[in-house]
């Protein structure tokens, strides 16, 4: 994020910098969501010095996707990423990439993954709570 810029204004520049995504705001914002904000603070780091540690504030975002988008992303940019690939949130909170290949994800990508499949059951759970008289209070709480 840049000193003055929203969070959903980052969200726009990244998507346009690093996955060559024009996302209009002004008709978009409903596709754009705050999923969780963290505050970590690590004793060790990768950068230099290493044994300064770092303080992170993370606000992690979604953004829904139609199919012709996603499958526009074909390159990342190479100067922050080495590669990339769709992983279903479950499988990072379960660390995997698929049903049997292990993979270490960063537990701040956990973490947000896990708020995200959070989020996904409270749309959910509201939508029923919505249509409460059609759907009825049991299918609700098997939910």
């Amino acid at each position: 994020m840049r000193p003055g810029e929203t969070v959903t204004t980052s969200v726009l520049r990244l998507l346009k910098n690093e996955v060559s995504l024009n996302v209009d705001e002004k008709f978009n914002l409903p596709r754009i969501r705050t999923i969780c904000t963290h505050s970590y603070v690590w004793g060790m780091r990768k950068q230099l010095p290493e044994e300064n540690g770092t303080s992170d504030l993370v606000c992690m975002m979604s953004v829904e996707l139609t199919k012709e988008e996603a499958e526009s992303i074909k390159e990342l940019d190479k100067n922050e990423y080495s590669s990339h690939r769709w992983v279903h949130p479950q499988n990072v909170v379960l660390g995997k990439w698929d049903d049997e290949t292990p993979q270490d994800f960063h537990p701040a990508l956990k973490k947000g993954c896990l708020n995200l499949l959070a989020m996904w059951k409270w749309d959910e759970l509201n939508i029923l709570l919505q249509k409460r008289e059609s759907v009825g209070d049991k299918e609700i709480v098997d939910k």
